[in-house]
């Protein structure tokens, strides 16, 4: 194959293209196929970019069943050589899939490792950490699923020449985002609901501290009045990250306190640990849906008015926004 085959990447395309068995990973790998993965190629001209498709990636796919330890290895290396080839990096998620859990569970560490270096992840690549996620979950790889979620649906600073605190994200928010969150977190919620409700709500934690830099005190105004007009309802105003964690978060927390509502306890305990008053609000609500569990707190909140004075705050056009509360 070295010596009477071009070493294109049209050649050798259609070489590992057509390559079913499993078994040529070794002979390839020790000839040094699966080195020099080609990099993102950009086009000065007109400001565009691409991701060149490797075969060789594709195909470990194919031998990551059989050949564990090895496509284990092989990515390892790619991960280090510094390739910012993402459709080589959706190839590797794939092949994650296909290992059995404790290679997969060492692949997600280093693929970790990786996502902290980067800003954005292209293509279909959220979608499959997805369901990496959920993979890593059904296994009862917990701390490795938790992780991971944790950095793909990172919130990151805005950028230092941004005229808008808006943060950034990896992954698209339109359409990803909230799928991940909507399908790829449902296994982690129900066998790690503490872990998990404590992740969102760093999630949103970091959002608005990021949106809202300057502002202090101990319930600290993030209008989501505007964003979030009603919690027990859908009632979003916008396709903002904001938006999307504070709904995701009250939904998962009743999905939670309606099958172990003791649980409602410890929930309204991790509220209680952030200041924005889109956490006050969303425990207002589970006070009232679970107040058999929750007497004592709804006592001492009643009785706290740096927590109930801002429910007689009106602005024209706002004061329904709060109508919930105020019952």
């Amino acid at each position: 194959l070295r010596l009477n085959t071009p070493q294109s990447q049209l050649a050798l395309g259609y070489f590992f293209e057509n390559l079913e068995s499993p078994n040529w990973l070794r002979p390839l790998y020790e000839k040094g196929f699966f080195e020099n993965p080609p990099n993102k190629r950009t086009n000065p001209e007109n400001n565009t970019f691409y991701f060149p498709v490797w075969a060789q990636s594709q195909y470990l796919i194919i031998a990551a069943h059989h050949h564990p330890d090895l496509v284990l290895k092989i990515s390892i290396e790619i991960f280090d050589s510094g390739c910012d080839n993402f459709s080589i990096y959706e190839d590797l998620t794939e092949a994650a899939l296909e290992l059995p859990a404790e290679y997969a569970c060492q692949w997600t560490r280093k693929a970790i490792a990786w996502l902290k270096m980067q800003t954005y992840v292209y293509y279909r690549l959220p979608d499959l950490l997805g369901k990496l996620i959920t993979y890593l979950a059904k296994e009862e790889y917990f701390e490795e699923a938790i992780d991971l979620a944790k950095e793909t649906l990172a919130i990151l600073p805005p950028a230092e020449d941004s005229f808008s605190n808006r943060p950034n994200l990896r992954v698209e928010k339109d359409f990803y985002y909230e799928k991940i969150l909507k399908e790829h977190l449902k296994l982690l919620i129900e066998l790690k609901p503490e872990t998990t409700i404590h992740l969102l709500c760093e999630l949103l934690n970091n959002y608005l501290s990021f949106s809202n830099p300057n502002i202090e005190g101990e319930i600290a105004e993030d209008y989501s009045s505007h964003w979030l007009p009603i919690i027990d309802g859908d009632s979003r105003r916008s396709h903002e990250v904001d938006s999307i964690l504070g709904s995701f978060i009250w939904d998962t927390a009743i999905s939670i306190s309606d099958i172990e509502p003791n649980q409602s306890k410890r929930i309204l305990q991790e509220f209680s640990n952030y200041r924005w008053r889109i956490f006050d609000r969303i425990s207002l609500h589970l006070l009232r849906r679970y107040p058999k569990y929750l007497s004592e707190h709804i006592d001492e909140r009643l009785k706290a008015p740096n927590r109930l004075g801002w429910l007689g705050f009106y602005l024209e056009g706002t004061g329904v926004y709060y109508s919930h509360e105020h019952a």
